[in-house]
């Protein structure tokens, strides 16, 4: 973190900048929380969308230097839409890539009469006992 994000953690009566719905410290729980989740998230499921919002939401607390400064502000604010539109592009991506896998995987069980080989496998086993006990 660099320098003025440290001394705006350590001040106690801290203002909110404009437009700023929360505090700084609920902020930067809400972030830690956040990143840590989506990291998580990403290690298990490697989906990049989760990747991205891991960076995205740390970039979040940059509001808290732009205050007084209308440009960085809305600068800042293009920069996270951006951010969304790429993790939102990248599950869409992500999802139709599947989709296929999942679609081969029904028709295969489809094919399959809906039952695995081993039920198969049981159920060719009940039909010869009973054939048996017909005999």
């Amino acid at each position: 973190m660099s320098l003025p994000l440290l001394t705006l953690a350590q001040s106690t009566g801290m203002e909110a900048p404009d437009m700023f719905p929360f505090p700084f410290s609920l902020h930067i729980a809400f972030v830690c929380v956040a990143t840590i989740f989506f990291i998580l998230r990403f290690s298990k499921h490697k989906q990049p969308f989760q990747l991205i919002f891991a960076a995205a939401i740390p970039l979040s607390l940059l509001i808290w230097l732009t205050s007084g400064h209308r440009t960085a502000y809305y600068a800042l604010g293009i920069l996270e839409v951006l951010l969304i539109a790429a993790a939102l592009v990248s599950s869409i991506v992500m999802s139709a890539k599947n989709k296929p896998a999942k679609d081969e995987k029904k028709n295969d069980e489809a094919a399959d009469g809906g039952q695995s080989d081993d039920t198969d496998d049981a159920a060719d086993a009940e039909d010869a006992a009973k054939e048996d006990d017909d005999k």
